[in-house]
């Protein structure tokens, strides 16, 4: 199970959050489910999973400072996976909706039925894929944030990304404990241009880790 006494005083003292009760129930049928659908879908790693409260649910809430600003956004979450980070923001921030970009199927699947048991109204599944050839069904120029975690930024990625970004909109990618501006990133797109980053710690890790802010010339 994940420590949700963790999770809530983490939340409170980072960011005068308060985590609910039935967002609490809601973060622990995620778990669950995940943990079912893990063994065939292969969702997340044995550590991940073992250390899930912190590698998966508090490295998710990272960008909880830029979604407080704001009272309604759009996100794009692309190659969601096991739900991480758009499943919990989804949870915490059901004021914003959240876009679920996923192209494997058992993937979907999993994604699809998290959505259904949790009655995620803020939470719509896309299947296919994000790049210059495909359209998905989000209005251009809607998306306020779009992120990246466990997924690579490719110029393909970026270029079929960039049409649903609003003018001030800007991609968050999750890169661990990587550099503030990764220059072979930059130099293989471009239009790419490093905003800033998010840095941030997580309990009993060594090292800090970081967000990228990206965002197009």
């Amino acid at each position: 199970m994940i420590d949700i006494h963790c999770l809530r005083d983490a939340l409170k003292q980072r960011w005068n959050l308060e985590l609910k009760d039935e967002a609490s129930d809601l973060l622990k049928k995620h778990f669950a489910i995940l943990l079912e659908w893990n063994r065939i879908a292969h969702l997340c790693s044995a550590k991940g999973i073992e250390n899930a409260t912190i590698e998966l649910y508090l490295d998710s809430f990272a960008i909880t400072p830029l979604l407080q600003k704001e009272d309604r956004l759009n996100l794009m979450d692309i190659g969601s996976g096991g739900g991480f980070p758009a499943i919990p923001l989804a949870i915490l921030f059901p004021q914003h909706h959240f876009y679920l970009v996923e192209s494997r199927e058992k993937k979907g699947l999993f994604l699809k039925q998290v959505i259904r048991i949790l009655k995620l109204k803020n939470v719509t599944l896309l299947s296919g894929y994000v790049s210059p050839q495909h359209d998905l069904p989000i209005p251009q120029q809607s998306v306020r944030y779009i992120t990246l975690r466990g997924v690579r930024l490719t110029k393909d990625l970026w270029e079929g990304g960039i049409k649903y970004l609003r003018p001030d909109g800007a991609w968050l990618i999750y890169s661990g404990t990587g550099p503030k501006s990764d220059p072979s990133l930059i130099s293989a797109i471009p239009t790419a241009v490093a905003q800033s980053s998010l840095d941030y710690s997580l309990p009993g890790l060594t090292h800090p880790r970081r967000i990228l802010i990206l965002s197009s010339t």
